[in-house]
């Protein structure tokens, strides 16, 4: 499906009115929710004017109190705890760690913007499209499953696109699930 327009926020008293009606509303409703969030996904990267396309299936734990986040995907795994970023490289056994001030971990992943403007609605889906620092962004909210179906970005350089394969709300999810190995280097980037 694409995205028949790319719609730019509007300008002074226009852009409270519709940051009220923003049609990723039910979407974050249904995140904020949840206690926890289980995701399995396949993302499909594809560098433009090349024949090569990259894919990894990936999994997504999400607790929102207190705030745990990690998206593990073949070679690594990023997680968030409260204020810090941590990214694990498994070749190499090292733990990355950052601050996080970002938002909601979910949205960041997926590249869902604040604000975004609806291009096209109906019973069945929302289709909601953003431009923000160059990417195009198109993703797709399935009503009656109650879940992101799929996120589409695009770029002079890139495009990647998301399949979301499940969307388990409230999901009992193991506390190991955000256990670090033992004896990975921590490189603290904090300081």
């Amino acid at each position: 499906m694409t995205c028949p327009i790319f719609a730019l926020p509007p300008a002074g008293p226009l852009a409270q009115i519709s940051s009220a009606a923003d049609p990723a509303g039910e979407f974050r409703s249904d995140i904020d929710g949840s206690e926890t969030i289980e995701v399995s996904f396949r993302k499909i990267m594809k560098i433009k004017g090349s024949e090569k396309s990259f894919i990894e299936n990936g999994k997504i734990y999400y607790k929102k109190e207190p705030l745990l986040f990690r998206a593990e995907l073949p070679g690594e795994a990023l997680q968030i705890e409260g204020k810090a970023r941590k990214r694990f490289v498994k070749k190499h056994n090292e733990i990355y760690i950052d601050d996080w001030t970002g938002g909601n971990p979910l949205f960041v992943y997926f590249d869902i913007p604040g604000g975004v403007y609806e291009a096209g609605s109906s019973s069945a889906c929302i289709v909601f499209c953003a431009e923000r620092d160059g990417d195009k962004i198109e993703a797709i909210y399935g009503r009656k499953e109650k879940m992101l179906k799929s996120v589409k970005v695009e770029n002079p350089i890139m495009e990647t696109f998301t399949e979301i394969e499940s969307w388990v709300k409230n999901a009992e999810i193991p506390p190991e699930v955000f256990a670090f190995p033992r004896g990975a280097k921590r490189i603290d980037m904090r300081k």
